[in-house]
This record gives structure tokens, sequence and C-alpha cells, in this order.
């Protein structure tokens, strides 16, 4: 006999929730409370002040060692453009953490709440409607592949990176201070992409249920509730993100057409230097193809519930009058639930943003290649 078990997005996200506190960015415990509760997160000071007060003082950190890490980088650099761009990009990987630690510490927590007991409401709908985490082992492996990635290959390089670029009279601080201000930049990422997974996932629980469904019943209003409500997910997850989102996919556009300039002049003179700019630049597109890839496989499962809708409606079964009613409201629920990822609603994170930033970064490199 199979075992029942239930979505459970504190497990979900357990593994990303960890790495996102000692990055500082979790000030907040997240606990399983009863199946009618169904989940807790606990913001409260008193219960979280060790990941409060490390959260602050890397905070701090990154806000005092900020001016300091671009005056030590703008005598590294071999012309005046090269400090001009140093003064723009190597800022903003210390900026853009710190944005983000007190952005979590104070405004988002409450939104970050919100967003996880909405998932858990979700949850114990499903659960009412007897879907049940269907997800396999080797899918939940997929699901948390950037962990891996992150742990064992962006640590160790980071560490490598660091020896690369300490200054010759031992001052190893500020560059460390740079990279974990990195790190704490792709965790943030990595914690956007997990949010907008357990969406994914729902979804998918959704699709599979209506794909398995027999025989039609007046189960379209309870989808029809749990659609409103995993849109409403999206929304307040665009509301947590939408800043700090945009703030990141700006500092990778820094760092990858900012500094092109740097890596064409020290590829003879300095072969070392140039492949860490180069493979910092591939780290840089691959989380934005990462963040872009991620929101459209989601929204991309609105197709396919479209198709098992129509499937219901017009292929497999022979339905009443107020069934075929009730299926065509939630088809037209689909067609015009507007869930979407964005940037601060200044753009869609689609394929089609992802192909015009491409396009940007090839225009300029060959540009700037013949010049």
């Amino acid at each position: 006999m199979a075992v029942w078990k239930s979505l459970d997005v504190a497990s979900d996200i357990k593994y990303i929730n960890v790495i996102c506190k000692f990055m500082g960015l979790a000030p907040y415990k997240i606990m399983k409370g009863s199946f009618s509760e169904g989940i807790e997160v606990d913001y409260s000071v008193r219960n979280n002040i060790i990941v409060i007060v490390w959260s602050a003082i890397l905070a701090l950190l990154m806000l005092i060692w900020c001016f300091p890490i671009t005056y030590n980088y703008a005598h590294v650099n071999i012309s005046f453009v090269d400090n001009l761009n140093t003064f723009v990009a190597v800022p903003m990987i210390s900026v853009v953490a710190c944005i983000a630690i007190l952005i979590n510490l104070t405004i988002n927590k409450r939104k970050i709440s919100k967003f996880f007991i909405k998932i858990s409401h979700i949850d114990n709908k499903l659960s009412c409607l007897y879907i049940k985490d269907s997800y396999t082992n080797c899918m939940k492996f997929q699901e948390n592949a950037d962990i891996l990635i992150f742990l064992f290959v962006l640590i160790p390089y980071i560490v490598f990176d660091i020896w690369l670029w300490i200054p010759e009279d031992g001052s190893y601080i500020l560059i460390i201070t740079l990279r974990y201000g990195h790190m704490v930049d792709v965790a943030l990422m990595m914690h956007f992409c997990a949010c907008v997974k357990v969406i994914r996932k729902r979804l998918t629980m959704v699709c599979k249920f209506t794909e398995e469904m027999r025989i039609p019943s007046l189960t379209a209003p309870q989808l029809r509730s749990l659609l409103g409500d995993i849109c409403e997910a999206a929304r307040i997850l665009n509301s947590i993100y939408g800043l700090l989102i945009l703030l990141e996919l700006t500092r990778i556009f820094l760092i990858v057409i900012v500094n092109l300039h740097s890596i064409m002049n020290l590829l003879s003179k300095s072969p070392l230097v140039a492949l860490s700019l180069i493979i910092w630049k591939i780290m840089a597109l691959t989380e934005l193809i990462y963040i872009i890839v991620t929101c459209e496989m989601t929204v991309t499962k609105l197709k396919k519930l479209t198709f098992s809708i129509h499937n219901i409606l017009f292929q497999k079964f022979h339905i009443t009058v107020d069934v075929f009613q009730q299926f065509a409201l939630f088809l037209h629920q689909i067609s015009t639930c507007g869930l979407e990822f964005t940037a601060c609603g200044l753009f869609k994170l689609d394929y089609a943003f992802l192909c015009s930033v491409v396009t940007s970064f090839i225009s300029y490199a060959v540009i700037l290649y013949q010049f």
C-alpha cells in the first residue's frame, strides 16, 4: 500500500533556508503546525535574535567596506575606462547584498510569512482533493541541484579567487567581504527561484490531477479557488523580490557588460586574472538564465493545464451542463489570471526578455572588439 504524503512547503525550502540564514537573508523560522493551521512563520526578534544580529553585522560590513573595496580595485586596473567601470560595477556587489539583507530584515519579514502561509493553505486544499506529493527522489534532486552547485562549485572557486586577488600587502579582508557579497547575491537569487519552484510544484500537482481525472465532477470551483491562491502567491512573491531581482539583474548586467573592456586588455598581460573575470561573467550569465528559465517553466505549466481542461470539455467525457459551465469558467480564469514574474513590474522574466538581454550583450561585445 502506497504511503500518503502531502505537500509540505517547510520541507521544500529547508535546505535553501539554511543557506540563506548563513547569508543573513532569512531572519525567521518556519515551523510545522497542525493540519488546519499548516505552517507557522516566527519572525519575532526574541526567537531569532542570533540570526538578526548576524544579518545586521553582515549588512554593516557590506556598507562599511563598499568604498574601500572600490578604492582598492581602482588601482589594479590599467586605464581610466577600467577605473571608471570599477567604480560602478564593484560597489554594486556589496550594495545589492546590503540592501537585500536590510530589506529581508525589516520590510519583507511579514510578506515572506504571508507567502509561506498562503502556500500552506494551498497545500491543505490540495490534500482535501486527495492530491499528494508525487515528486520522485530524482525530481527532488533536480530541484535542489543548484544548492549542490553552490556548495561544491561556487564556494571552492571563491576560495581560490580570494587567493588570486589578495593584494601584495596581504589585506585580504576587502576581497573576502566582496566575495561574501557575491555569495549573498547568489543566495538571494536561489531563494527567489526556490519560491518560484514551490509555486510550480503546486501547479504541477493541479495539472496531474486534471489529467488523471476519470469522471469530472463539480471539482471546478475547488480548482478555481486553488488557481486563485496560486496566482495570489505569485503576486506576493513579486512584491517581496521585485526590487531585489531588479537590482540583481542590474548587477549581472554590469558584471557582463561594463568590465568586458578589462578582460580584453588583461588577456595578454595577466591571463590568470582575465580567466577569473571570464569565469565570473559566465556565472553571472548562468544566474540570469537560471532565473528566467525557472520563471518561464512555471508560467508554462498554465498552458499544460489549459490543454487538460480542453481535454475534459471537448474530448474525453460526456459531462453535464453544470460541470461544463464550471470548467468553462475555470478555463476563462486560466486565460485571464495573469500569472507572471516581474522585476519590480518593469519587465517580465520570460524568454523574450532573455533574448533581448543576450542580443545586447553580443552587440556590445562585437562593437568593443572592432574598436
